[in-house]
């Protein structure tokens, strides 16, 4: 099977809306990106929200850790303003809203971005309440089409907690460095595919990431960072960017056997 490069909005397309919003979830199926990524983590009372940040400082008007407010106060923040004054109406997305708002539209990309050991269960029942995990296994295994949802995170403990719970659902490794060891623990612990930072993907890492039957993908720690057009020609799966079109317009598309 050959496969292309898929762009995935990164937070939703979070260079001309405020991040991990609906109105840039919206704004990336609007131009035609249906894989989008965001970050989950639990409020005070255990509902999964999503938001990157522990703390609502820097895209909220709130103050202090996101665990240490319930749902409905985090309900009641602006996550937009500190954008763009027009995005004042934007709230902090549950991830049931999503869930409910883009089942059938979208490729979800969840990230485990907290600690909590509750976590990766408080994701589960929202995605067998939405009936999520029905259309996914209908998707991969009756229609052979690639997965609707992908499970991620920087951390191995969320990542075995989640694959005991959906052995069927496709896992994500997130790494800040690139190892042997950490390439070998995904290999054996049912990770579907390995994500280090763009900058140090090579294709020697790539061959060996394939050798090990994982798809690569690449994150970058700032906008300015993100280049897609080297890594296309290595056999990179995944792309998280701000701005998809842009990268869309400079990709040079190679397939490769996957």
């Amino acid at each position: 099977m050959f496969k292309l490069l898929t762009v995935v909005a990164h937070r939703g397309y979070s260079s001309e809306a405020p991040e991990n919003t609906i109105a840039a979830f919206d704004l990336a199926l609007r131009y035609g990106y249906s894989d989008i990524e965001f970050d989950v983590q639990l409020s005070k009372d255990g509902v999964p929200m999503v938001l990157h940040d522990e703390l609502l400082g820097r895209t909220t008007n709130g103050l202090g850790r996101l665990d240490g407010y319930t749902y409905a106060q985090l309900k009641q923040l602006d996550a937009g303003s500190w954008f763009n004054p027009k995005f004042g109406e934007q709230r902090i997305p549950s991830l049931l809203e999503l869930l409910a708002r883009y089942k059938s539209k979208a490729r979800l990309h969840i990230e485990l971005k907290s600690t909590e050991f509750e976590l990766a269960e408080r994701v589960v029942q929202a995605l067998d309440v939405s009936g999520w995990l029905q259309a996914d296994t209908l998707i991969e295994r009756v229609m052979s089409r690639q997965p609707k949802l992908v499970i991620s995170s920087f951390k191995r403990t969320q990542l075995e907690r989640s694959i005991k719970l959906l052995p069927n659902v496709a896992h994500e490794l997130l790494v800040e460095t690139i190892t042997e060891e950490s390439m070998l623990w995904a290999s054996r612990n049912g990770i579907r595919s390995y994500h280090p930072d763009g900058k140090d993907i090579t294709p020697e890492f790539v061959a060996r990431a394939h050798e090990l039957n994982l798809h690569v993908g690449a994150w970058w720690w700032t906008r300015r960072d993100q280049d897609t057009q080297q890594i296309a020609t290595y056999g990179v799966r995944y792309a998280f960017v701000d701005e998809p079109k842009a990268h869309q317009r400079r990709l040079i598309k190679r397939p490769y056997s996957s």
